[in-house]
């Protein structure tokens, strides 16, 4: 070892006190990473930023044929059934946290660290479950906009929408209200 610097390249290296450390080095990385990420995003043609917002997205446009339409019904139901998963898997982990505080809470009534960081854990997970709800409504605008074409094609063919409110049930917004609001 020569000025306290070691010259083996597998030990640490000590830095002089006047020498900056680098503590960017994870950051840097990280950084890297998302430029990839969004370098390989954008390609296959596709020159439009990404938008993390699903409301500010730009609308597909709808086919004119009924069944179609159905089969685009049906994706957007299957994303709600997997939303709707994932924010009862929350719930399940919200609840769960929720009793282990109240068990702590009953049996060390001087103790309010753990309960506090629990109470935190708490409001971390409600607060992801709850981002959940903008894909939701997302998913919800779908479907409005699908039965809205659905009753515009009967109309030009002369037919009365009969499942224009079928639609609407479909998104179950109390349902949602419900899982949101534990």
């Amino acid at each position: 070892m020569d000025d306290g610097v070691s010259k083996n390249p597998t030990m640490p290296t000590m830095r002089s006190v006047s020498e900056p450390q680098r503590t960017n080095s994870m950051t840097d990385n990280i950084k890297s990473m998302f430029s990839n990420l969004k370098k390989a995003a954008s390609v296959g043609g596709n020159s439009k930023p990404y938008n993390a917002d699903p409301l500010a997205m730009d609308d597909d446009p709808l086919p004119d044929c009924p069944r179609i339409l159905e089969g685009r019904l049906n994706q957007h139901l299957g994303q709600l059934d997997r939303l709707r998963r994932a924010v009862k898997w929350r719930n399940k982990e919200i609840k769960e946290v929720y009793d282990e505080a109240a068990y702590e809470r009953r049996v060390n009534p001087n103790g309010t660290t753990l309960v506090n960081q629990m109470m935190a854990e708490i409001e971390f997970l409600r607060a992801n479950r709850n981002n959940y709800a903008r894909f939701v409504e997302a998913q919800h605008y779908q479907i409005q906009r699908i039965a809205d074409k659905r009753a515009e094609i009967d109309k030009k063919q002369g037919q009365e929408c009969t499942v224009y409110e079928m639609y609407m049930s479909l998104k179950r917004r109390d349902e949602w209200a419900e899982l949101f609001s534990f």
